[in-house]
């Protein structure tokens, strides 16, 4: 497995999973189905990556932020995003296999549900499940976190540090 790039802007992870899926349904040249169906379902696979992964972050940043104004749901949020956008990282980057991916794209979906449903019901006034949740929030944002770093070298970090620094565009990145 390759050294990651991580991305952190929700433009480039979509041009990514849109890059993806274009490469997915071109390969269909290079596939003998069975029959039809099968050449249908594929293509329904290649699209519900895509699907999956414009949802997931709509729905981690429209959590964001509806949780903005209040500061216990606002941080328990924001990590919930964080760790929505690393694991489309990680589903992205290093799940080469488009129907595993599809099934890692669905369980960060219903975690990430999971979790986003229990910011929108949390009474702040309820400290110790505010504190419950903001600690297995933060658990699955570090670790999500800490399987990107594994992956990425030293050169790959010092690499994109360079790329921002000169404002170089995810779509610069890809044409060259």
């Amino acid at each position: 497995m390759g050294h990651l790039t991580v991305l952190k802007d929700k433009e480039q992870l979509l041009e990514l999973a849109l890059l993806i899926k274009r490469q997915e349904v071109e390969a269909i040249h290079g596939i003998e189905f069975g029959s039809e169906r099968e050449r249908v379902k594929y293509l329904h696979a290649c699209n519900s990556n895509y699907e999956s992964v414009k949802k997931l972050l709509a729905a981690a940043e429209d959590a964001k932020d509806e949780a903005q104004d209040d500061e216990a749901k606002a941080a328990i949020a924001h990590d919930i995003y964080t760790y929505t956008v690393s694991s489309l990282n990680i589903a992205l980057q290093t799940v080469g296999n488009y129907y595993l991916r599809m099934h890692y794209l669905e369980k960060i979906k219903n975690h990430a549900d999971e979790l986003l449903e229990a910011v929108g019901k949390l009474d702040p006034k309820d400290v110790t499940k505010a504190e419950d949740l903001a600690k297995e929030a933060t658990h699955y944002k570090d670790a999500a976190d800490k399987f990107l770093d594994k992956y990425q070298s030293g050169a790959s970090k010092e690499f994109a540090d360079k790329l921002k620094a000169e404002g170089t565009t995810f779509e610069e990145l890809i044409e060259k």
